[in-house]
């Protein structure tokens, strides 16, 4: 984890966490567990780390078929702030997801915090491509998380 792309969160998984992918019944295992904020740059370009900065994003498969997910988000801005999302996955075909977020905090996963609470539903869709150990979600409203090996990036546009 030498560079940081510009407005991403890098998070790292324990070791662990994931099994290699083979079918449709293990497509989520590269993404599931707790990942843990190791840093992140900030529009302006400032580099935060813990303990300025806290966070972790988890990935939870809620069904046999691989099909659905749960994704939680939180990172915290020391005394300063605190940015919550809720939302469930929808993996269509492997190819495309949609994704129905029912609760943001702080602005969610958004690339800097405020003081808002949302608790309707939206909803966004996106691709989903996979390149040998690499999975990259790319959301339509332009969220991007790129899953390679021990390493979760999250780049806003």
């Amino acid at each position: 984890m030498r560079t940081i792309l510009r407005y991403g969160l890098v998070l790292l998984v324990g070791a662990g966490l994931f099994s290699s992918c083979a079918g449709k019944d293990k497509f989520q295992d590269k993404m599931k567990g707790m990942w843990v904020l190791q840093s992140r740059t900030l529009p302006d370009g400032t580099r935060m780390t813990p303990p300025t900065i806290s966070g972790r994003l988890e990935w939870f498969p809620m069904d046999v078929d691989a099909r659905t997910a749960h994704v939680s988000v939180l990172t915290t801005y020391g005394d300063t702030g605190l940015q919550v999302h809720g939302s469930h996955y929808d993996l269509d075909d492997y190819t495309r997801f949609s994704q129905n977020s029912y609760l943001e905090v702080g602005g969610g996963i958004n690339k800097t915090h405020d003081k808002s609470y949302e608790s309707g539903r939206s909803t966004d869709t996106g691709t989903i491509e996979v390149d040998d150990s690499k999975i990259t979600f790319k959301h339509d409203k332009g969220l991007v998380y790129v899953f390679k090996g021990s390493v979760l990036t999250i780049k806003h546009k």
